[in-house]
């Protein structure tokens, strides 16, 4: 069985195309799809393996993807608005020109969130559903905070202790 921890998010089927269950894929990431083992999809609260049979470039952002299995319209509308998980053994991340290695926002999931040198709360999820995607940070009293997700506002992170620290515009919080 696939954990989450093993999985990063790397784009979302977008919708159908065609008849025969192709469906187009929005990627977040730099990662050719088809050199993967598999990609995982979410199917009722359960990590599920699926196989690539093929894909092709759609736009600088977008790919046609064909799944295994998924051999129509019909089935390949069961899968849409999901999102598409990869392992994480399985990204290669490229050295930024500081030698430091690049990781996804959905990483970061679980990191107690700092500001100021207080606790404002744990990163509980992302939401990318609108063009600035956000960390979903829960605070001590239960209340969801709302952090974009942007280099300037990360003044750095401590993967060992599991930590994210934020430099963050005065009132943010009070959104």
């Amino acid at each position: 069985m696939i954990s989450r921890s093993e999985t990063s998010v790397i784009g979302r089927i977008i919708k159908t195309h065609g008849i025969n269950g192709e469906v187009v894929v929005n990627i977040d990431c730099d990662i050719d799809v088809a050199e993967l083992s598999c990609i995982i999809l979410d199917i009722d609260g359960i990590l599920v393996p699926f196989f690539t049979e093929s894909t092709r470039q759609r736009s600088a952002e977008s790919i046609l993807l064909k799944i295994d299995g998924i051999d129509n319209e019909i089935q390949a509308a069961e899968i849409v608005n999901h999102d598409i998980y990869a392992k994480k053994e399985e990204l290669v991340f490229n050295e930024d020109e500081d030698g430091e290695t690049g990781f996804y926002a959905s990483d970061l999931i679980g990191y107690k969130a700092i500001e100021n040198d207080n606790c404002i709360g744990e990163i509980e999820d992302i939401d990318d559903s609108t063009e600035n995607a956000l960390f979903l940070v829960r605070n001590g009293e239960g209340k969801i905070l709302y952090i974009p997700i942007a280099d300037e506002y990360i003044e750095g992170v401590d993967e060992n202790s599991k930590i994210i620290r934020f430099l963050l515009p005065e009132g943010i919080l009070d959104l």
